[in-house]
């Protein structure tokens, strides 16, 4: 029986690198709500690194299912990796949601004109994070005729 393949790599790419953006910026722009929660929170480091670490996997797991779908390549060296992210792909959407959310509750950003605004960005990130998350977690692991056991 064939295997199908699905085109959700886009969101992955998609949400991986604006996760690893969110992150660099968090660490590098002391405006940026990372950098406020990092300044007031030492420990809230660990979630930017987080962003960092888990939108960098979710680029490379995008990147390889844009090769395996996009051409013909079959059977690769491509196949161990793609099997560990195809078994645990859809978590890899829930720390940085996670992250987005925690990091927002330990920043103290004083009222400025835009902060409702970021932070309803921050906010739909989470909750893309969660939906993708969600999504890909029914898709994925779904049972077709004759492939579970």
């Amino acid at each position: 029986m064939k295997r199908r393949l699905h085109a959700d790599w886009p969101i992955r790419v998609f949400y991986g690198l604006i996760t690893v953006y969110q992150g660099l910026f968090g660490l590098f722009l002391p405006s940026s709500i990372f950098h406020q929660a990092i300044d007031y929170h030492p420990w809230a480091i660990v979630f930017v690194a987080g962003l960092l670490v888990f939108g960098g996997l979710l680029v490379v797991d995008g990147l390889l299912a844009m090769v395996r779908y996009c051409t013909s390549v079959q059977r690769c060296v491509m196949d161990s990796a793609m099997r560990i992210f195809q078994r645990w792909r859809h978590l890899l959407f829930l720390p940085p949601a996670f992250f987005y959310y925690v990091v927002l509750l330990a920043g103290d950003s004083p009222e400025q004109p835009g902060s409702s605004l970021v932070y309803g960005y921050h906010i739909m990130l989470a909750m893309f994070g969660v939906a993708a998350c969600l999504r890909d977690g029914i898709v994925s692991n779904r049972c077709e005729a004759g492939a579970c056991a």
